[in-house]
Formats: C-alpha cells, sequence, structure tokens
C-alpha cells in the first residue's frame, strides 16, 4: 500500500516539475547611472579591471552580451577635420572614410535582438568621448546618433526588437550628461507587442563627465516583443534642438532558474504529501 502512494506521490511531483512556468508581461525598471568617467583620458567602458557596480553580469565590461557605438573614429587622437556631421542617413549602418581615418557605427548584437531605426536620421563626429575599442585595437573616438527635434519634445530614435523569448536584460544608454548642450533631459524606454508598459528617467543633471551610462533592467521578454527607445532634450538646456546619443550595450542579469523553480515546487509538495499519508497512517 506504502509503495502504492508513493507512486501516485512521485507521479503527482513529476506532474509539477514538467508544468511550464507561465510567461508574464516584460517590465522594465530603471536602475541608476553611471557619470563616474569625469576628468578619465579614455572612457574605460570595456576595460575590466575597472569596477563598474552598475554591470548587471559582474564581468566589469559594459556591453558583454552586445553593443552599438554610432560613427566611431578610428583615430586616437582628435576627430579626423575636428569632426562634422552626416543627416538624412542610416546611423545604424553608418560608414565613410573621413580624411586619413574611418568613421563607422560598430556593432555586435545577438542574432535574436534586432535593431530598427526609428527616427534617428543622421549622425555627429566632433571631439567626443575617447573610449575603449570594443573590437579590440587602438582606442576610437565616439561618435553620436540622432534627429532634429523641438527641446521639449520626445523623439523615438530606435526600437529593440526580440525574435524569440530571451532571458533578462541590463540595457544602457550611453549619453552626454544633462546641462552639456548635447546632453539629454528624458530617457524613456517602452514596450509594445505581447508586453506592455514603460520606465522614464531624466537627465543627469551634475554635468559630470563626457559619457553617462543609463540602465534600465527588462525582464519576462517573449517572442515579438518591441522596445521604444524615446529621447528628449529640457527647454532650459542649451545647444541645438536635436537628441544625440552615443550608443547602446547589452549585458546578461542574474535571473532564478526555471528548473530550479520547478524541483523546488515538486519538492515542497512530495513534503506535503508524505506528511499527510504518514498522518493517515498513524489513524489507522
Amino acid at each position: 500500500m506504502k509503495s502504492f502512494h508513493l507512486k501516485i506521490v512521485l507521479s503527482i511531483a513529476l506532474s509539477v516539475i514538467l508544468l511550464p512556468i507561465p510567461l508574464h508581461s516584460a517590465t522594465i525598471s530603471y536602475v541608476g547611472s553611471d557619470s563616474s568617467y569625469a576628468g578619465v583620458s579614455v572612457i574605460p567602458w570595456r576595460d575590466s579591471s575597472s569596477l563598474k557596480p552598475l554591470d548587471g553580469d559582474g564581468d566589469n565590461i559594459y556591453g558583454t552580451i552586445g553593443y552599438i557605438v554610432y560613427a566611431a573614429d578610428s583615430k586616437t587622437s582628435t576627430p579626423n577635420g575636428q569632426g562634422g556631421g552626416t543627416s538624412a542617413i542610416d546611423p545604424l549602418h553608418f560608414s565613410s572614410d573621413y580624411g586619413a581615418g574611418t568613421l563607422s557605427t560598430t556593432k555586435s548584437i545577438p542574432t535574436e535582438i534586432e535593431l530598427a531605426n526609428g527616427s534617428q536620421d543622421r549622425v555627429f563626429y566632433w571631439t567626443y568621448a575617447p573610449a575603449d575599442n570594443p573590437q579590440s585595437g587602438n582606442d576610437v573616438i565616439f561618435g553620436m546618433a540622432g534627429n532634429n527635434v523641438a527641446k521639449g519634445t520626445s523623439s523615438n530614435v530606435l526600437s529593440i526588437v526580440f525574435s524569440e523569448d530571451y532571458a533578462d536584460l541590463r540595457i544602457g544608454i550611453m549619453a552626454r550628461p544633462e546641462g552639456d548642450g548635447d546632453g539629454l533631459g528624458t530617457i524613456e524606454l517602452s514596450t509594445s507587442g505581447s508586453s506592455a508598459g514603460a520606465s522614464g528617467v531624466p537627465g543627469n543633471t551634475t554635468n559630470s563627465g563626457r559619457v553617462v551610462f543609463y540602465f534600465f533592467d527588462v525582464t519576462d521578454i517573449a517572442a515579438g516583443d518591441t522596445l521604444n527607445l524615446n529621447l528628449g532634450k529640457l527647454v532650459t538646456t542649451g545647444g541645438s534642438a536635436n537628441v544625440l546619443y552615443y550608443g547602446i550595450t547589452f549585458d546578461a542579469i542574474p535571473e532564478p532558474g526555471s528548473a530550479v523553480l520547478a524541483l523546488t515546487a515538486g519538492g515542497f509538495l512530495l513534503i506535503c504529501f508524505r506528511n499527510r499519508l504518514q498522518s493517515r497512517s498513524k489513524t489507522i
């Protein structure tokens, strides 16, 4: 009799373990910003010896899963010709010989993630931030992508589309600090597709450093989800009527394994059934 009951209990526990864990709508939350690069000669975003408390996977490298940086200049000093800009182009695929060097958008994106242009239609390459070259070699000088838009107005510059369910991500938006003429006043990451929700953050008002990393956590990503990046500049901010940013980073964030959760649930039910059987055997 005990053997029969045990088989029933084990069968029920196995069924619980094999039950699919339900999907939830993707959730976006703002984590914080890293503006610790004031005064450094080269932005060490790919240097693992530089501590990065907001790095999602803890390897002290921003963009371990993927990244995109716009119109990066291959020269190691100032940009060729002291900079300029190109409009009416696709910043995601920009490449141009400019003087003695090469300007190009540099990216490494997982196959399950697609970047789709929104309103951004130009790149700029002035004396911006010298930074680690993500593809090794000499340091690069970041360019910026964006578009002209009235101050106080938000613009959907880019969409991030997922073709498959995806692990939880920490997404970083690289931009100038608010208070700088090219700084942003609002950064918003919102979802569409099989999920809903939005999260916004004001710009960094301390005006420290040439690059600020603004981080968002995105969890429970489902196939077909689309994240929309919306940027705005405050009316009180100096500079031109436009929105600009350096690029995006993608890093994993830890999440409990689904198998562990299922096993825990199955184990809990097994204990409950065992206690119930023991209780019944004592009363017989």
